[in-house]
């Protein structure tokens, strides 16, 4: 298995290929060139996952590492051809034709028939005049085509048939199953590339996040709803009413239609994003609340949410998508958009999917910011949850995201790829990692199974396989031909952190969301239910 490591851009080398595609023109298995790496520059992609081969199969390529790197990049081609990944994949590229540009100036917003009526930022304001809706209806069949709504839930059919013949991830199965299937999706995203006023080229960030939410999305709830099964618990055959004041305590599980609506909406996120005068501002490399004209940017990005629910006001878009859509903004602890609401009751997908799409957007954004590493990620979902209790506290009283949800997410997930390398530091120091290693399986956490390769206090090397650690239960495990020959528990190997040490990774403490950040939270409304 090659070694694959998460790089930044600027820290790429030639003796590398890309392990992922990056767009139509670079694809995986490329040697990594300088016409790559400034490609990527002007992209603003964040992060890349690279790959080369290791000195075992250096020397089974009798010492050519050239010829290593060649057939390493054949093994790539013929993983991307998997059928999940083959999916996901084809996925983006028809949810691409989504995400590109529109302004309300273009022809495609003028009603046959009728003169054109409509005037530029109407999409971005909060209630429609009633004289455009004709107007907004026509660009809604031309931005959201209906035959890609078509083939998106075709996707989402056969992802779902994927999924639903996976065993349930409970106690028992743990007990019965050596391999737990876990999600990862990482994926380059090229952002749009604009020359001043004018866009030279479309990435396909906005896509490739809106894909992998709904896949995460999906297998999230998929899992929970078969345990809720197997637990015996009621089906809901309500309506969703996003705007009920108040809910009981009862557990639901849902209907395979339901479920299914509910990740077309979540494939459909950032359709507001779309924007020209959003999509534009999204490559922005920083942005600083406390700035004047960032204020002015940001509050562009905040009215995003109501362009994707003017254009998503129809027939064939079940009002469960649209909801999904226009309440991705909105938080138990009254921080969502618009201004807070009343303790509205929440519905399970609806906090569920703000867990994911955060987690998504903290690791891999879209919005311009550096990337965070993912244990801490993870460690901020956690300490911003809590029970969630619908209707029972005044605003501004709860958690951020439902600590349930939280756990039933993280259960499903593998942070990092299987043969991905990660640095393991003694504790919360980060000076100076102690192990480098590489994730050899996942088991009954989302912390995996690490294979050490290098002690950096002694220098000695190990072979991939012969010195594996798990953190969560702080075992070692000494190897022989797969085979386990010595076993022992030493309590330091439980405060070893793993820690993306060549992102750079900021300090998840200021993370600050450009779309539900504080301009909201310190809403009149919210200060007055404070006091």
């Amino acid at each position: 298995m090659p070694l694959i490591e998460r790089k930044s851009v600027e820290r790429l080398t030639p003796t590398e290929i890309l392990y992922s595609n990056a767009g139509s023109l670079l694809k995986a298995g490329q040697p990594v060139t300088d016409n790559v790496i400034g490609e990527l520059a002007k992209r603003r992609v964040t992060y890349v996952e690279t790959c080369r081969p290791t000195q075992e199969e250096v020397s089974a390529a009798e010492g050519d590492r050239e010829a290593a790197i060649e057939e390493m990049g054949r093994l790539i081609l013929s993983e991307q051809g998997q059928q999940f990944n083959s999916l996901r994949e084809r996925l983006i590229e028809n949810l691409k034709s989504l995400y590109l540009p529109y302004s309300e100036e273009d022809r495609s917003f003028h009603s046959r028939g009728r003169k054109k009526q409509i005037s530029r930022g109407d999409l971005l304001t909060n209630t429609l005049n009633p004289l455009v809706r004709d107007d907004v209806a026509a660009g809604s069949s031309a931005v959201v085509d209906a035959n890609v709504l078509r083939f998106t839930r075709e996707f989402i059919n056969t992802f779902y048939s994927l999924l639903a013949d996976r065993d349930a991830l409970t106690p028992e199965t743990r007990k019965k199953r050596k391999v737990i299937h876990r999600l990862h999706l990482s994926k380059v995203r090229l952002h749009s590339h604009y020359d001043g006023e004018r866009i030279n080229s479309v990435g396909d960030a906005l896509a490739a996040q809106a894909a992998d939410s709904m896949l995460m999305f999906l297998q999230a709830i998929v899992n929970l709803n078969k345990k809720r099964i197997l637990a015996g618990k009621p089906l809901s055959e309500s309506k969703y009413r996003p705007d009920l004041k108040k809910s009981n305590d009862e557990v639901y599980r849902y209907d395979e239609d339901f479920i299914k609506e509910a990740a077309l909406g979540v494939a459909l996120m950032n359709l507001g994003l779309a924007h020209k005068d959003v999509h534009r501002l999204i490559p922005t490399s920083t942005l600083n609340p406390d700035n004047r004209s960032d204020q002015l940017r940001i509050r562009t990005l905040q009215r995003s949410v109501y362009a994707g629910q003017h254009l998503l006001d129809r027939e064939d878009i079940s009002s469960l998508a649209r909801m999904m859509v226009s309440l991705q903004f909105d938080f138990p602890d009254a921080t969502g958009y618009p201004p807070p609401f009343k303790n509205r009751f929440l519905h399970d997908f609806v906090r569920l999917f703000q867990i994911i799409r955060t987690y998504d957007e903290m690791t891999n954004p879209v919005l311009g910011r550096t990337a965070y590493n993912r244990m801490d990620v993870i460690r901020y979902l956690r300490e911003q949850s809590g029970e969630y209790a619908p209707s029972k506290t005044p605003p501004g009283e709860h958690a951020k995201f439902d600590s349930h949800l939280v756990e039933e997410f993280i259960s499903i997930l593998a942070p990092y790829r299987k043969g991905e390398l990660v640095f393991l530091y003694p504790g919360s120091r980060r000076s100076e990692h102690i192990y480098v290693g590489k994730v050899h399986s996942y088991l009954d956490s989302h912390l995996p199974l690490i294979s050490i390769l290098k002690d950096e206090k002694t220098g000695r090397r190990y072979r991939d396989g012969q010195l594996l650690i798990y953190i969560p239960k702080s075992m070692l495990f000494v190897m022989e031909n797969g085979k386990v020959v010595k076993r022992n528990n030493f309590g330091w190997i439980k405060e070893l952190q793993i820690y993306d040490k060549h992102l750079d990774a900021g300090h998840v403490n200021d993370y600050e969301d450009f779309i539900f950040g504080r301009q909201r939270s310190f809403a009149k409304q919210l200060k007055t239910a404070r006091r």
